[in-house]
């Protein structure tokens, strides 16, 4: 009984001594109470999105600093594909450029061909990009040689169209569609044009032996887009001209270099008897205020005198000023009516405008 009542005691004592240590940690516990709140939803994502990535997070080993990334290198493009994607940009270019209103017309800004073609990216502006895409994009590839192979030239040797010549098919189309309010974008066109092939020619020209390079002559170059793209658009407006137009004026006025391929295309003109007066009026405008051009425009007016005859009456009377003697070649062309018996036996001769000249016979 005694070691009994011993034993039990000593349990007692233990665990009364258990619950006097454990009290003051339950009391602790009780009164600390932290300042906490749980995270919401958008605390929880900005707390992922800056935690490293997982392969980061399993790696072992020393940390060490990122090297720098680099974008793999996009596959080449083929022909065909790059063609594609160049003509889906023109025709998006293309199609910005007509949703503009023509009473978006920039202001005239100073600086010729120097002038910054987007400043205020306004009709005028994307006119610019355009007509400098068509002949500036393009420089330096072509082959010196290669020259002009046919008038209508539009594809490479290898069968696939330029983007240069895709650009200009779509000035084309796009001045062709309402030509009469889009007439000064193919001046702007064919001015960018000529200046191209002029900078193009004097940088492959050789100097001369005196160190002093030949001055560039647009009308007399057998190579260069300016006289292909020029016949082109006269072929395509001349059909649709009227008598009472005078936009061909203008434009044969504003355009930098005037050639015979070009002079012909009046002469062709007139072989339609309702716009004979035009034809003979643009020349006419050529002589007074154009110099250069005044011997290729007599020799076009001698031409239709003597090919056309309706247009007979509106040449004479600028060849009687200009080179009267084209009216008497034409007069020994004629045959000669039989002799006149008179007193003074004179013979006589009719001209070509119908009088009659009268010289006495020794």
């Amino acid at each position: 009984m005694r070691s009994r009542y011993t034993t039990l005691s000593r349990a007692a004592a233990q665990e009364s001594a258990a619950k006097a240590t454990a009290i003051p940690d339950a009391e602790d516990e009780e009164e600390y109470e932290p300042d906490f709140e749980p995270e919401d939803a958008e605390q929880l994502i900005n707390k992922l999105d800056g935690a490293p990535p997982i392969e980061l997070q399993r790696q072992s080993g020393p940390s060490t600093t990122l090297a720098p990334y680099k974008l793999p290198d996009a596959p080449p493009l083929s022909e065909q594909e790059a063609q594609k994607y160049g003509d889906i940009t023109i025709h998006r270019a293309f199609g910005m450029l007509s949703s503009l209103d023509e009473s978006q017309k920039s202001k005239v800004t100073k600086g010729g061909f120097n002038r910054l073609a987007a400043s205020d990216y306004g009709r005028d502006a994307w006119v610019t990009i355009l007509s400098r895409l068509a002949t500036r994009a393009s420089v330096g590839l072509e082959e010196p040689d290669e020259g002009i192979k046919d008038e209508y030239a539009v594809r490479n040797a290898r069968g696939g169209s330029k983007v240069s010549d895709s650009v200009r098919d779509g000035l084309y189309q796009y001045i062709m569609y309402d030509w009469k309010k889009r007439i000064d974008v193919a001046i702007s066109w064919l001015n960018e044009e000529w200046y191209n092939d002029m900078v193009i020619s004097q940088s492959i020209q050789p100097p001369a032996k005196n160190g002093i390079t030949k001055r560039y002559v647009a009308s007399n170059s057998p190579k260069g887009n300016y006289q292909r793209c020029a016949l082109r658009l006269l072929d395509g407006l001349l059909p649709y001209i009227e008598n009472t137009d005078k936009i061909l004026l203008r434009l044969l006025s504003e355009i930098p270099a005037i050639n015979p391929d070009i002079l012909l295309r009046m002469k062709k003109m007139a072989e339609d008897p309702e716009r004979i007066d035009l034809a003979c009026n643009a020349l006419h405008y050529l002589y007074m205020f154009r110099p250069p051009v005044r011997s290729m425009v007599v020799d076009v007016l001698a031409d239709m005198w003597k090919d056309n005859e309706r247009a007979r009456p509106s040449a004479r009377k600028l060849l009687a000023r200009w080179r009267p003697e084209v009216l008497g070649e034409d007069k020994s062309n004629i045959p000669t009516t039989p002799a006149v018996k008179t007193e003074d036996a004179h013979l006589a001769k009719q001209s070509a405008n119908g009088a009659l000249e009268v010289k006495a016979v020794s």
